[in-house]
């Protein structure tokens, strides 16, 4: 958009490849993998979709119109027909209060001062104690009370299976109960959604597309740099310094990383606490045997586990799936540092997840690990993040902050994508 309106774009990314966690890895042997589970999704605005996906034709992707094909493990039991966690799993007696207290809940008015007040006002005490907080405390650290209302979403925890498939397609006619009741199964339900995954080369065939198009259009792309120091005159950043020792001259800037890594490199004080990040590793494997289930994606919800998403691509095509070796990916919540007892702890878990049988070889194992990791959205931090991007603002006039540089939820693709769109200068 900004090479079309005649400027000279360049793009300094950190990392040796652009794309972030949509970036794939391809082996010769044929098999690719991603950076954990990245359907790709059309966004509400046609002219954003035809300049990203201009390069992937909808006859080079798998789509789905319907709910993707999800599934989770949680409190011992693997459900196999969705990806919502099933409370009538848990005892009889907690089952039953916990559906008396969400039923007689309120709906969420956006108005909470933490997490917890949040859970218990919409889906009543019991449900908050036995099903949200255990999870969320595993996967944050943290406590309830010290999570913003809005820090369950990223890990897919919002609607539970309360009843059958007959009472929930009924009582989810009510707004109320539709906003925190799930389909009993994927199946039960419709979704105008349109999903996309690329027949060959993963979810970063994407990105590379994309990549090749802006650098043919004339965008300079420099990777494995970063930005070290700035010059800021009358009110405006005129240049950068990457790496302390090569200074590009500018006219604005677009910032797209959180903005206290701008006031970091402006050395402007700052008093609101630095983001918190939980570790997360990468594990890709190719395994003899054969996947037990037919999901694309499953999370998993037991506290005492440290897989989270596991995605099986054999699964992915429309057509029958391939013979084994039959590979996946799994998004790995750990501060282990020995991977051998990582790879073991989390092969363990698959077979006890029923995703992978209890014979098996591993054929092939990778790792990597995603820097800085998964971001923690604590009370402090978010109730910070506003202040901490107006005093951004407040350094120069030729800065755009945009994505993550946003704000602390800036992080889901369509999300960031159509605030791109409408910020770009």
């Amino acid at each position: 958009m900004l090479v079309e309106r005649h400027h000279e774009v360049l793009l300094i990314e950190q990392e040796d490849e652009v794309g972030g966690l949509l970036r794939s890895r391809n082996l010769s042997s044929g098999y690719t993998f991603d950076t954990g589970t990245h359907f790709l999704v059309p966004t509400s605005i046609p002219e954003v979709n035809d300049l990203i996906f201009q390069d992937l034709p909808l006859s080079h992707c798998y789509q789905f119109k319907n709910s993707l094909l999800e599934g989770n493990y949680f409190n011992g039991v693997f459900n196999s027909v969705s990806g919502s966690i099933d409370t009538r799993t848990l005892s009889k007696d907690i089952h039953a209060r916990g559906l008396v207290e969400l039923l007689s809940a309120s709906k969420d008015t956006g108005t909470h001062n933490n997490l917890k007040e949040k859970l218990v006002t919409v889906y009543g005490t019991t449900f908050t104690q036995h099903v949200f907080e255990p999870i969320l405390r595993s996967f944050t650290g943290c406590s309830l009370e010290d999570l913003h209302p809005s820090a369950n979403l990223p890990y897919l925890l919002t609607r539970l299976i309360v009843l059958g498939s007959e009472a929930s397609i009924q009582i989810k006619k009510s707004d109320l109960y539709d906003s925190k009741i799930a389909w009993t199964k994927n199946s039960d339900g419709t979704s105008n959604i349109l999903k996309l995954y690329p027949k060959t080369g993963g979810a970063g065939r994407w990105i590379a597309g994309l990549e090749e198009r802006i650098r043919k259009l004339g965008v300079t792309i420099i990777t494995g740099s970063s930005i070290s120091s700035l010059e800021i005159k009358n009110a405006n950043v005129s240049a950068v310094i990457l790496d302390n020792t090569r200074t590009i001259e500018l006219d604005s800037l677009v910032w797209t990383v959180p903005a206290a890594a701008f006031l970091k490199i402006a050395k402007v004080p700052i008093t609101s606490p630095p983001p918190s990040f939980r570790p997360v590793k990468i594990f890709d494997f190719i395994f003899d045997a054969e996947i037990l289930t037919d999901r694309h994606f499953v999370c998993c919800y037991d506290p005492d586990m440290v897989s989270f998403r596991i995605t099986l691509y054999p699964n992915i095509p429309l057509s029958p799936r391939a013979n084994p070796p039959h590979h996946l990916t799994v998004e790995v919540f750990s501060e282990e540092e020995d991977l051998d007892v990582l790879r073991n702890r989390v092969t363990q878990e698959l077979i006890t997840m029923g995703i992978i049988p209890k014979e098996n070889k591993t054929l092939h194992f990778n790792s990597l690990e995603v820097r800085p990791g998964w971001p923690i959205i604590t009370n402090d931090f978010f109730d910070k993040a506003d202040e901490t991007l107006s005093l951004a603002q407040g350094v120069a006039n030729n800065i755009t902050f945009v994505g993550r540089g946003k704000g602390p939820n800036s992080h889901f693709m369509v999300e960031v994508l159509e605030q791109v769109y409408g910020a770009l200068p």
